[in-house]
């Protein structure tokens, strides 16, 4: 894992769908959602694109929640 100024650690679908306990083709069906991009056959995730992603989420979840 590679680690590049202002997006952080690089990772594969395969790390995140293990992260994330998730099918790695899950991953790949929600890549752009997640912040990943795809360079040909590989998919490629941005520590700060995920993180963003998921922060993201989680916001909208709380904002869905509290109209209840």
């Amino acid at each position: 894992m590679n680690a590049l100024p202002g997006l952080g650690r690089s990772f594969s679908d395969k790390d995140v769908a293990s992260f994330l306990g998730v099918d790695v083709r899950l991953v790949r069906r929600f890549a752009h959602s997640l912040g990943g991009i795809r360079l040909g056959k590989k998919y490629i995730f941005f520590e700060e694109a995920l993180v963003n992603a998921i922060q993201r989420q989680i916001g909208s979840m709380d904002r869905s929640g509290s109209n209840q």
